[in-house]
């Protein structure tokens, strides 16, 4: 199914509206990113290669490096992946940092944070640790970005 979905979200007052609609197929492998609230008066759209958060997810494994990622994500936002291994009540979940598509930067797991050659970002990839094995969930972006893209607040799912 060749798709790129959109999802558009403006914060205002502490709500949200959320709006999705299907445009040209040409780029299906692409997940538009919902907008995270900027402590200015701007939205900020994220375009995430999900063939890349796969390969990044694959990349960063099941242990920790020297940036401290990836670390375990227990799901306190409640986030529904719809993938049966990542929405199983004891499920064994990391989330890993990945950049947008136009960044053209990689997080570097045995790099410390503030050394990261691409810099803050609000953007993580979340997997599944199957069986010893990387299961894809799915992408989430901070609520809150800031104008250094440093996320703070809660996760909500991208797609």
């Amino acid at each position: 199914m060749k798709l790129l979905a959109s999802l558009v979200t403006a914060v205002a007052l502490n709500a949200s509206v959320l709006a999705a609609s299907a445009t040209d197929s040409a780029a299906f492998t692409l997940e538009e990113r919902a907008p995270p609230k900027l402590n200015s008066t701007h939205d900020k759209l994220f375009k995430v290669d999900v063939a890349v958060a796969k390969t990044q997810a694959k990349k960063a494994g099941l242990t920790t490096g020297k940036s401290g990622e990836p670390h375990r994500y227990y799901n306190g936002d409640h986030i529904h992946f719809g993938v049966h291994n990542c929405d199983k009540r004891d499920a064994i979940l990391w989330e890993y940092p990945i950049y947008w598509v136009d960044k053209r930067a990689e997080w570097e797991k045995d790099v410390k944070t503030t050394y990261q050659k691409g810099g803050p970002t609000p953007i993580r990839a979340v997997y599944a640790n199957s069986n010893g094995g990387i299961e894809y969930c799915g992408v989430m972006t901070y609520t809150i970005v800031n104008d250094k893209n440093q996320g703070s607040g809660f996760f909500t799912k991208c797609s």
